[in-house]
Order: C-alpha cells, then sequence, then structure tokens
C-alpha cells in the first residue's frame, strides 16, 4: 500500500491530490462515494500516510515531503528532481 502511494506520489510532484484520489489509488476495489470518503476510509487513508512519512519523513511530526492540504488531500514535495519512468 504505501508502495503503491509512493510511486503515485512521486509522478504527481506539487500537486494537491485530494484524498477520494488517493484512496483509490490504493483501495481500488473499494467504491468511493460522489460525496467524498467515508470516515473509515479516511481513517484508513491516513493511516497509509503515517505509515509512509514514518519511513521517509526526517521529522514526520513536521512533514516536508508529503504536506496534508487541509480539506483537500496531500501534497507530494520532492526534495530533489524527481526522475520517474
Amino acid at each position: 500500500m504505501e508502495d503503491t502511494l509512493l510511486h503515485y506520489l512521486i509522478k504527481h510532484p506539487f500537486d494537491v491530490q485530494s484524498s477520494p484520489t488517493l484512496f483509490g489509488v490504493v483501495w481500488t476495489d473499494d467504491e468511493v462515494s460522489a460525496y467524498g470518503l467515508r470516515p473509515e476510509q479516511q481513517d484508513r487513508l491516513r493511516r497509509v500516510i503515517y505509515q509512509l512519512r514514518q519511513h521517509i519523513e526526517p521529522n514526520p511530526r513536521n512533514p516536508r515531503f508529503i504536506v496534508t492540504a487541509h480539506g483537500v488531500g496531500y501534497t507530494f514535495y520532492p526534495e530533489h528532481e524527481v526522475v520517474t519512468k
């Protein structure tokens, strides 16, 4: 899950990604409502973001790579230029 999410974020640096979009990337078989994520879906996404931050952030309590866009989702800010294939 974390790898899938990280690869997606790396391919979309500096773009705010909505929580429903990120949820759909990780849980492709779980339906997302037109009104947004259900509370349990939001919790699952937050847990994966938390775990990912634990692995890649120098200080997970003050993230600089995966930044929360409050009320919207998350943005990935690479430290160096990202190269993707």
